[in-house]
């Protein structure tokens, strides 16, 4: 079982925050704010994406949107390489 820490946006869409695996090593009261689940599906890895986790808090239903993040320095090395062998 995992427990989904969540920020409401709507009554069927909620942001995953933070999860846990262990909500035994969690006081009780921090529990209940959470929502418990089976599992949680693995994401989608996208460059220069974020998968951001999503759950409908009425049927529980779990997915990810990918949202634009900053480039890493290697993703940065990476696109000024293969734009310095366009021009070679």
């Amino acid at each position: 079982m995992y427990v989904l820490f969540v920020e409401l946006e709507s009554e069927t869409r909620a942001k995953v925050i933070s999860n846990t695996a262990r909500p035994d090593l969690l006081p009780p009261q921090v529990v209940e704010q959470g929502i418990a689940v089976d599992d949680i599906p693995e994401p989608v890895h996208l460059p220069k994406k974020y998968p951001q986790h999503y759950i409908n808090p009425v049927t529980l239903e779990q997915w990810y949107e990918q949202v634009d993040r900053p480039a890493t320095q290697e993703e940065k090395m990476e696109d000024l390489s293969a734009e310095m062998q366009i021009l070679k």
